[in-house]
């Protein structure tokens, strides 16, 4: 048996989708870096934009003689608005994701407060950096595990019908 790597369309389905909010199981390294992959993509987007409608509004904004102080407000207010949302419903899926990679070393899922320590969160990084432990543990069987084609789980050998060329 060996554990599957996802590609990075499946570890986003399944984080984004399938464990929305999900803090129990086990996630695969895979899983883990694609989605945070996936979030920073996301964010480096969505930031671009902000950027772009930030120079419009300004110039818009500028051209109407409008004060500086209302200028900023309202380029404030386009730019902050979707990061921050953006930001909270990426938040539980991110913590979640976070939390079963722990749990897929070992660790529990409370360890993720390390990362509130400066520099402790390095720790953390080097945890969730780790391989996955390749055998069941207290928090669920190993993720994405598929079995080879000649392993079955009965002890016999190949049947009569199964052929590898």
């Amino acid at each position: 048996m060996y554990q599957k790597e996802l590609t990075f369309m499946e570890a986003v389905k399944k984080v984004y989708l399938k464990n929305y909010c999900n803090f129990s199981g086990r996630a695969s390294r895979s899983e883990f870096w694609w989605s945070y992959l996936a979030q920073y993509a996301m964010m480096m987007i969505l930031y671009c934009v902000m950027i772009f409608l930030t120079i419009i509004t300004t110039t818009i904004l500028m051209a109407m003689d409008a004060e500086e102080t209302t200028a900023s407000i309202v380029t404030m207010l386009i730019c902050a608005g979707p990061m921050i949302i953006l930001g909270l419903i990426l938040l539980l899926p991110s913590l979640g994701v976070t939390v079963r990679r722990l749990h897929d070393t070992g660790r529990s899922g409370w360890y993720i407060l390390i990362s509130l320590i400066p520099l402790a969160g390095l720790i953390l990084y080097y945890w969730l950096a780790l391989p996955s432990d390749m055998y069941e543990n207290q928090y669920g069987p190993v993720p994405n595990v598929e079995q080879l084609p000649w392993e079955n789980n009965s002890n016999s050998t190949f049947s009569d019908n199964t052929r590898w060329q």
